[in-house]
């Protein structure tokens, strides 16, 4: 009798253990040993330390050939922009006047004349005053004014033939008409200057032969 009390109870006490045994949580799992997270850490911080490998050659050379570099597209932005104003400012039209260089080089040197011929008339005009006084005028001085009108002569004649006559009108253009007319009023001019040293020179001759001015 006890024993089947004992084998009931015991089959009771094993059926509860299997039942303790299948509603029992599952057992957690085991921790990750500590000493094995600072060895991936470690892993991980040597890859995040690790440097990209650069580029092929071929590959970062085209990269740099294509992309402008920031300076030099600046730099001839600014020179482009410079010569552009450079431009805008520079005159490039005819001279003053509209005259060709060759028309203002002749209306210069016709203008020089003019004032040469304006000398010569000065002196012939002091010589023809001396000729005035005349008896008063001392032989001397109408010695000095004889030789005065010799060299009058000479240097119209290298002013009108070496110099007036020297500018060719038909080669110009633009100047071409103004340069016709100056020259043709510095020959009248040469020519009535001729005259008159001419004139002064026979009365000045008279005066000398008569024996003036002693």
């Amino acid at each position: 009798m006890m024993s089947r009390f004992a084998s009931f109870f015991g089959r009771g006490a094993g059926n509860e253990g299997e039942n303790e045994q299948t509603h029992a949580p599952a057992p957690a799992p085991a921790p990750v040993p500590h000493q094995q997270q600072p060895h991936r850490h470690h892993n991980q911080q040597q890859a995040s330390h690790r440097q990209p490998a650069p580029p092929p050659q071929g590959k970062a050379s085209a990269s740099t050939g294509n992309r402008p570099r920031s300076g030099s597209s600046g730099n001839s932005g600014s020179s482009r922009h410079k010569t552009g104003k450079r431009r805008g400012t520079s005159k490039t039209g005819p001279p003053a006047g509209g005259l060709s260089p060759r028309s203002v080089s002749a209306l210069a040197k016709l203008e020089d004349y003019a004032h040469d011929a304006d000398a010569l008339e000065k002196l012939l005009a002091s010589v023809e005053l001396c000729l005035q006084d005349y008896p008063r005028t001392p032989r001397a001085r109408l010695l000095e004014a004889k030789d005065q009108i010799a060299q009058m002569n000479g240097n119209l004649e290298k002013l009108q033939y070496n110099g007036v006559d020297s500018i060719i009108t038909a080669e110009l253009e633009s100047g071409k008409e103004k340069a016709k007319e100056k020259r043709k009023a510095l020959n009248q001019r040469c020519d009535s200057l001729r005259e008159r040293i001419l004139q002064n020179s026979r009365d000045l001759a008279k005066m000398l032969t008569a024996g003036a001015g002693k």
